[in-house]
């Protein structure tokens, strides 16, 4: 991983879990493009203000990043 892609995350973890609510329900993952394996990233309420908004955090504070939201059953919500 690079520098600017760890910080990239660090930064919007925190920004994510700023959000959080307990007994969230929805996971954040997040990947580089050219990998297969999904990394939590932040957990968020069902509000899709905060999904919408921590999915947004995630695709900006990193590069060459996609990221997804998954409910509990594992069921994308939400990809980008």
């Amino acid at each position: 991983m690079t520098v600017t892609l760890l910080q990239g995350i660090i930064r919007g973890i925190l920004y994510g879990f700023s959000r959080c609510e307990p007994g969230s329900d929805i996971k954040i993952q997040i990947r580089r493009r050219e990998e297969t394996i999904w990394r939590d990233y932040a957990f968020v309420s069902d509000n899709p203000d905060a999904v919408q908004s921590t999915l947004y955090a995630a695709t900006r504070s990193a590069d060459g990043v996609a990221v997804r939201a998954v409910d509990r059953s594992g069921r994308i919500v939400d990809f980008r």
